[in-house]
């Protein structure tokens, strides 16, 4: 399965899982071998190939001890600052700025009343 941008929160948790499980597997990896190298416990493990919720930091372990935590690099890529971005504001913008509203013109075509 495809993690959608639409996919709910379990079903994302469930094929992360399917995913680990298949990771761990083809790497030849029992749970009790992952969960020694990665500092989890193996319930942990057990509730991440369930598909059910776990830490962060705990998918992290697991990920640096399957060897595939450069993988997170890109899940929130690094930004960088646009060329235009440089020039307009002279720096990173520190925030996000409210939109403006447009506002109602009360310009009409000849033809509407």
């Amino acid at each position: 399965m495809k993690i959608e941008a639409f996919s709910s929160n379990l079903a994302t948790l469930q094929e992360l899982g399917k995913r680990l499980k298949a990771q761990r597997i083809a790497g030849n990896v029992t749970r009790e071998a992952l969960a020694r190298k990665s500092g989890v416990s193996l319930s942990t493990i057990a509730r991440m190939e369930a598909g059910q919720s776990v830490a962060i930091d705990g998918w992290l372990s697991v990920l640096r001890g399957l060897n595939l935590l450069v993988n997170v690099d890109m899940l929130v890529p690094e930004m960088q600052i646009s060329p235009i971005d440089a020039l307009q504001y002279g720096h990173i913008r520190q925030r996000a700025s409210k939109r403006k509203e447009a506002k109602e013109s009360s310009w009409k075509w000849g033809d509407e009343e």
